[in-house]
């Protein structure tokens, strides 16, 4: 994953919030498309699960760990809901429409137990707005309470 850049008010709020302990539990990152907002989000929840210490511009040091195991799709404590494939057998042939109400479930049981390797666990979703509706929607509220 590329450094970033742009987004410095983004970076600079985000930042203070972990800093001041007062981290909310969901941040959203609006604005037009092509602007970085899922690249800083993935940088975002990188910084979280790295835990304490990590630079305040989003710089990845060469062979960092926790990088390594997002970029394997493998680190236990986050999640990365987007739309997958329409057939899982021919992913040629695009993307499904929306992000399903069973990827949103299964947050059940990943937001249920502790985390493994870091402090916090950490859900991303690429882009809300492709959530299935209703279902997914409110599968994600239900799991919010």
């Amino acid at each position: 994953m590329t450094s970033l850049y742009g987004n410095l008010a983004a970076r600079q709020a985000f930042s203070a919030a972990i800093d001041s302990g007062s981290l909310h539990h969901g941040w959203i990152f609006a604005g037009p498309e092509g602007v970085g907002k899922a690249r800083f989000a993935m940088l975002a929840a990188r910084r979280l699960l790295a835990g304490p210490g990590q630079p305040d511009d989003f710089e990845i040091p060469p062979g960092d760990r926790t990088q390594q195991l997002i970029d394997a799709g493998s680190h236990p404590d986050l999640k990365l809901l987007q739309r997958l494939p329409r057939d899982e057998k021919k992913p040629e042939q695009g993307l499904a429409r929306s992000i399903r109400v069973d990827q949103v479930r299964e947050l059940d049981h990943f937001l249920g137990v502790k985390a493994t390797y870091s402090d916090r666990r950490v859900v991303v979703i690429d882009t809300a707005d492709d959530l299935e509706r209703p279902g997914a929607s409110n599968a994600l509220l239900k799991n919010l309470e």
